[in-house]
């Protein structure tokens, strides 16, 4: 069996793309959980000699040291790229992945970089394939397993047809304002009343208190609401497996990749100046794809879509025959 580690650190939606290609690869899993200290954020351009592994607290090299060698090694993002370096120092023979776009300097030393297609910008190295959306686990069994778990807790606080609502927040160059979550609240209570849909939603690390009271204000349907900051389990797959219809903001490309991942409607708060430009590169071809509409521009459905796949399995598929001596 192939065994496989994926690195967690604390952004949920790189690490669970991370998830998404490890178990597509292995039933052998290992999660490693990555705390890196202050200097973890130094770029890694300025990553030589005796600042490669900057960051990486010696307890956290004897932890992984301590362990038996992996086939693979997942990180998601670039500041995982220092610690995907030096388990390859430690054990040369494990192959590594990288998912999403590194900083200059992050790739090299890298066996396999996996880039959303958004993120690409000109040519691509050997070494890289391109993801047309964001990984995840959603399999179909993995949904009829959540289902099993959720519905009957859903079944308890409101009733059926459930509307899934997910709301992000602020990014990098951009702000989820107080006027952005008061029309979002609007859209998605409007939403659930046109479909005779109750609400059950989760909110994210990244959404502002202010903006959370905002939403729930404006809405009249009766709802189930998780608050991420409670410590609580996150029902965020069982809101996934449940519905029968989702809406989300469009300011996380993770989110909006599982949403379409159900196979249900996906509605999408696309407002101008809460998405970068890579997320209107990447809702574009959702919206021709007929993957999701718009909530705000309410982009036409599209009566025959193009075929999802689960892009963990796809992607899977391909780096087995890349390392075709690791699944022998």
């Amino acid at each position: 069996m192939v065994k496989v580690w994926i690195l967690i650190d604390d952004r949920v939606g790189s690490w669970r793309q991370s998830q998404g290609l490890g178990y597509a690869l292995s039933n052998d899993v290992v999660e490693q959980k990555i705390e890196l200290n202050k200097w973890g954020k130094w770029p890694n351009f300025l990553r030589f000699g005796p600042l490669k592994y900057i960051g990486i607290p010696s307890e956290l090299k004897r932890a992984l040291s301590s362990q038996s060698e992996p086939d693979i090694v997942i990180g998601s993002g670039r500041r995982l790229s220092p610690v995907l370096w030096w388990i390859k120092n430690k054990f040369p023979k494990t192959k590594t992945i990288t998912i999403m776009a590194p900083d200059f300097g992050g790739i090299r030393n890298i066996d396999l970089v996996i880039m959303n297609r958004h993120d690409v910008r000109g040519s691509v190295s050997k070494n890289t394939i391109i993801s047309e959306m964001a990984i995840n686990q959603l399999s179909d069994k993995f949904l009829s397993d959540n289902k099993k778990e959720w519905m009957p807790k859903f079944k308890k606080l409101v009733k059926q047809p459930y509307l899934g609502v997910l709301i992000g927040g602020s990014t990098p160059g951009t702000i989820f304002t107080n006027e952005m979550a008061d029309d979002f609240g609007e859209k998605i209570n409007d939403l659930a009343l046109k479909n005779n849909a109750n609400i059950i939603m989760t909110n994210s690390r990244r959404t502002g208190d202010n903006q959370t009271k905002i939403i729930l204000s404006k809405l009249t349907v009766p709802y189930y609401f998780h608050d991420y900051k409670s410590g609580e389990k996150n029902p965020i797959f069982g809101i996934y497996s449940c519905s029968d219809l989702l809406a989300v903001t469009g300011d996380s490309i993770s989110m909006i990749g599982e949403c379409a991942t159900t196979k249900k409607p996906v509605f999408v708060y696309d407002n101008p100046d809460l998405i970068r430009d890579k997320n209107i590169k990447f809702l574009d071809g959702f919206y021709k794809n007929g993957w999701a509409i718009s909530l705000i521009n309410k982009t036409p459905k599209i009566k025959n879509k193009t075929k999802l796949i689960l892009e963990s399995d796809r992607l899977a598929s391909i780096i087995k025959k890349r390392f075709k001596n690791v699944f022998v």
